[in-house]
């Protein structure tokens, strides 16, 4: 069945995803960002790991091991987070 799920990060953050998922958005839901996916749930699952990373703030992995999937501003806080999937293998 291909459905939607909200999915909640923290700074670095591996999930358990449905294979093949899709990312669509990643926005704050009150105090908690959030990443919603595309998925099959009939595919069996595999582990995706996420980075969350503030403004002005070292990334600790090579850029090539970094797919961008979004900037998120934070609600009344002036915080801004950049998400990143961690490629697979380059972990």
């Amino acid at each position: 069945m291909l459905t939607i799920w909200k999915y909640r990060l923290d700074k670095t953050d591996s999930q358990q995803i449905p294979e093949g998922a899709q990312f669509l958005s990643a926005q704050m839901q009150g105090d908690v960002l959030c990443l919603w996916m595309l998925v099959d749930t009939a595919k069996p699952l595999e582990t995706r790991v996420f980075n969350v990373v503030g403004t002005g703030y070292e990334i600790y992995h090579a850029k090539e091991s970094l797919k961008f999937l979004g900037t998120v501003q934070s609600d009344g806080r002036m915080l801004v987070f950049h998400v990143f999937e961690i490629i697979k293998g380059e972990l």
